[in-house]
């Protein structure tokens, strides 16, 4: 049925960010996600690792991202 979305990964994910406490680092962040999601996360850290080797990885509102001279880029899992 189009527009429910009950049982799927999406929702489980949405549910799993919902219950989790805030992230401290971006391993924390990553590891809260099934390992499908978790490969795909990290790609994209590796991704910017290698296009911004001098940026610093933190947490900024909740999701991962990189800051050199500011925030560069940010990254998250949604549904």
């Amino acid at each position: 049925m189009r527009g429910t979305t009950k049982g799927t990964k999406h929702t489980k994910i949405h549910a799993m960010m919902a219950n989790s406490r805030k992230p401290g680092e971006i391993d924390e962040y990553i590891s809260q996600f099934p390992d499908d999601v978790k490969a795909v996360l990290e790609e994209v850290r590796g991704a910017i690792r290698r296009a911004a080797p001098d940026a610093t990885e933190v947490i900024s509102y909740q999701m991962p991202a990189f800051r050199q001279h500011g925030i560069l880029v940010d990254f998250a899992a949604w549904k």
